[in-house]
């Protein structure tokens, strides 16, 4: 039997690419959204200043904001900005799974990005690799890149 078709395949599992799944399977519940990770457990444990405004906005655009997961995050980041990546990265690998999205660990690298695009064969690639990306090294030219904070 052959899988349905992947709409999303969003490359890293960290914060930002789980919000990213979320955020997208929450505007769309019939998307097919795969994450591709390279480690079972998030490896960072760095502190982030996360700006509670970000988190807000992305909860209303998604009528998410009686989420007890989130609203709990959100009332502790009005109260202090700072969450370490590895709590962040646990809330929303929570909120994917609630929301049906499939992760698969395999790494990805330049060596196999072809490979598992083909397997895949997905409408939209999001790269959240990281500052290193493999996405942008394999499928964009260096000229045709823009980094964005």
């Amino acid at each position: 039997m052959s899988q349905p078709p992947t709409d999303i395949l969003i490359i890293g599992a960290g914060p930002i690419g789980l919000a990213h799944a979320w955020g997208l399977k929450k505007l769309n519940p019939h998307l097919n959204i795969k994450i591709l990770e390279k480690y079972p457990t998030y490896q960072r444990k760095h502190v982030l200043n996360m700006k509670p405004a970000s988190l807000e906005a992305l909860m209303k655009v998604v009528d998410a904001m009686k989420d007890p997961q989130l609203s709990s995050l959100l009332k502790k980041l009005k109260k202090r900005r700072y969450i370490r990546t590895s709590e962040l990265e646990s809330i929303f690998k929570k909120c994917v799974f609630e929301q049906g999205v499939e992760i698969v660990y395999e790494e990805v690298n330049e060596q196999n990005i072809q490979y598992y695009l083909l397997k895949y064969q997905p409408k939209l690639v999001i790269g959240a690799d990281g500052t290193h990306s493999v996405v942008n090294k394999a499928l964009f030219p260096k000229g045709n890149q823009i980094k964005l904070e």
